[in-house]
Order: C-alpha cells, then sequence, then structure tokens
C-alpha cells in the first residue's frame, strides 16, 4: 500500500511592491542551501488554512491577515518513497515584519529575479504560478486593450496571435504578452512566453521555457505536460473528474470563466470583448 503523502502548506508573501519572501534551507537540513517557500508540514485535524496561520507565526514571527488560495502541486524526489503535496497560497497581508525564527536565511524577489536562486523541485510549479498574470484575456487589436475594464492593480496576460505581435506596445507595464502559436518560439522575458494550440504543439520538436497550452481535452492535457509545458488554458466546459486530473498534473491551470464548471480556486481566462 503506498505510503500517505506528506501534507505541506506554503505561503508566498507579496508586498506592495509585488516581491516575493523566499527562504533558504538552513545547514543540517536536508536539501541545505535550496530554496523554498515558508510554511510546513499540516498537524492532524488541521485545515490547510489553519497550517498557513500557524507555520507563518512560527517560523516568520506575522499574522497572516489576508490569503488566497493559489496551487496544489504533488512531487516525489528521486529515491524517496513519500509523496509531497504542497497546498500553496498567496499572501498579502499580514502583522508584524517577517524574520527568521526557523534558522533559514530570507530574501525578497522581484518577479523578474525568481529564476535567480535554486529553487527545490517540488516548489518549482509554484514559482510558475507566482510569474503568471491572474487573468488571460484574448485581444486581436490595440483598441480592444485600451477598452478593457480591469480592477485596480489587476495583472493581466493578453493572448495575442502571432501576427498581431505589434500591439505588444498598448501593454501596460507589468502585464503579461502570450504569443499563440508563433511561427518561430521568441525568447521570453518575465512578462512574455509562448502559448501553443494542440495542433501547434504537436509539430513541435522543442517547447521553450515557460511556454503555455491550450488545452481542449484530458489528453490535451496529459501530452501538454509531457512535453514540458509549464501552464494550461482551459478552452471550454470541463467535466468535475477531468479537472481533479488536470489539477493532479501539478501544472498552474486556468479555467474559461466563460464556462458553467466551477473552477477549483485556480484563477480564469477569457475573451476580450
Amino acid at each position: 500500500m503506498p505510503a500517505a503523502p506528506i501534507e505541506v502548506v506554503a505561503g508566498a508573501l507579496i508586498d506592495g511592491a509585488g516581491r516575493i519572501l523566499v527562504a533558504e534551507r538552513p545547514a543540517g537540513r536536508s536539501r541545505a542551501g535550496r530554496w523554498e517557500l515558508p510554511g510546513g508540514k499540516r498537524e492532524p485535524g488541521e485545515t490547510p488554512r489553519d497550517t498557513l496561520h500557524r507555520e507563518l507565526e512560527e517560523e516568520l514571527g506575522i499574522s497572516v491577515r489576508s490569503a488566497r488560495w493559489l496551487i496544489n502541486c504533488r512531487y516525489q524526489y528521486p529515491g524517496e518513497d513519500k509523496l509531497v503535496h504542497i497546498d500553496a497560497w498567496r499572501v498579502e497581508a499580514w502583522s508584524g515584519e517577517p524574520r527568521s525564527l526557523d534558522g533559514q536565511r530570507l530574501k525578497w524577489l522581484a518577479r523578474g529575479e525568481l529564476d535567480s536562486v535554486d529553487w527545490l523541485e517540488a516548489d518549482l510549479p509554484i514559482v510558475t504560478a507566482l510569474a503568471l498574470p491572474e487573468r488571460f484575456v484574448r485581444a486581436t487589436s490595440a483598441s480592444a486593450i485600451a477598452a478593457f475594464a480591469r480592477t485596480p492593480g489587476q495583472r493581466i496576460g493578453w493572448l495575442v496571435p502571432s501576427s498581431a505581435r505589434g500591439i505588444a506596445e498598448a501593454i501596460a507595464p507589468g502585464d503579461w504578452l502570450g504569443v499563440i502559436d508563433p511561427g518561430s518560439p521568441f525568447v521570453p522575458g518575465p512578462d512574455s512566453g509562448n502559448v501553443y494550440t494542440p495542433a501547434a504543439l504537436s509539430t513541435m520538436t522543442a517547447i521553450p521555457d515557460h511556454a503555455g497550452a491550450v488545452i481542449y481535452t484530458r489528453e490535451d492535457a496529459r501530452r501538454a505536460r509531457a512535453r514540458g509545458c509549464a501552464f494550461l488554458l482551459l478552452a471550454g466546459s470541463f467535466a468535475r473528474e477531468t479537472l481533479a486530473e488536470v489539477a493532479n498534473l501539478s501544472l498552474p491551470w486556468y479555467v474559461d470563466d466563460g464556462s458553467q464548471v466551477l473552477a477549483t480556486g485556480q484563477l480564469s481566462w477569457r475573451n476580450s470583448p
């Protein structure tokens, strides 16, 4: 019988400048010197939110005031029996000044600096989720981008066809640009990436870093994961059991909010008017 997974809760503290607090594993621990998000194991009877509050108080000396669920991911380290199951949260408000109470070194990183540290493999899907925007919107013109109504402070990921790359100058600083099915992959930056439909993905010999995939079926999702895509955009309606399968792929995923399927806490994408 497989061993029960190790249940872990992690908190990504995000300050007013959009920086994220990360922690280095101290000497004497397994994988010392690698970086991770603060957090720890769930205790029996705790909810993930309970664990988040307790762990961040014990580890950083803060009291969480506002947190939103971000992503669940699973990872099994080579040569180890137990699966690690991480429940990650965005922590956007807290009381107190974060400080090291557990012997770890702390560092604030901007989104564009997230690749500058040696992350634990189990945390990599969370890092990807933190670098991505809160919502994806299709746009084919600069006027569509200008007319889009967003909530204050919301970060948008604009999906544009490769023929419309010229509208990139209409995108606000800090937003994310995704080029759909580019004829040749462009080199992504911290606020850009390639996005592929299933047909285009099937012709690719290599997938660029941080690329996303639009999926229509569970088979599309599995293929995109196997090809090394970093996130998924679910187009259309998916049954709950299919959404559960997608969640178990341990990739950031977005639900088209035009569907009638309830999201599982993940973010949403939709077409622009």
